[in-house]
């Protein structure tokens, strides 16, 4: 699921030098920063279009922003928490869903999004509510515009 919306930004090379002019820790302060508050407005959009049932899956979306390497670059996921499962299922019988489903497992809620996401076929079909998808079509448009301006005003507030 971390794969299917990806962004790579090219050709901003001068950029990319006013932050390799500054102390390694202020440049990836300003990366982590102006990453993380772009994607909470993508993440915002996410919970908006999220079907409601219980709350509980559009309650737990999040944004991780992981500097790469000794690089000044980074990556930053946006969707539903880790480790986060719906009531009822018993952690002591594993998951149920997967390769090897059990029966009264857990589900968490990055499998519902999945199943809310592409949908679901079988006994009890859910139909494909493609809300990540149109949450970043929503997004798109701007969101990198923004980044790259959120990331000029901290370089000029920094002085390079």
């Amino acid at each position: 699921m971390s794969d299917v919306f990806t962004v790579k930004v090219t050709g901003l090379s001068q950029l990319q030098e006013r932050l390799e002019s500054l102390p390694k820790k202020v440049a990836q302060r300003i990366i982590r920063t102006t990453l993380k508050d772009i994607g909470n407005v993508l993440r915002n959009d996410m919970v908006d279009l999220a079907p409601k049932h219980t709350g509980l899956m559009s309650e737990n979306f999040n944004v991780i922003v992981r500097l790469t390497g000794n690089e000044l670059a980074a990556r930053a996921w946006v969707g539903p928490k880790q480790g986060v499962y719906y009531p009822g299922g018993d952690k002591k019988k594993g998951s149920a869903t997967g390769k090897n489903p059990k029966k009264g497992g857990t589900i968490s809620t990055r499998s519902v999004a999945r199943f809310q996401e592409f949908g679901t076929e079988g006994e009890h079909p859910i139909p494909a509510n493609d809300f990540m998808k149109r949450a970043f079509d929503q997004w798109q448009p701007y969101g990198l515009s923004e980044m790259i301006a959120a990331i000029k005003d901290e370089l000029d507030k920094a002085g390079a």
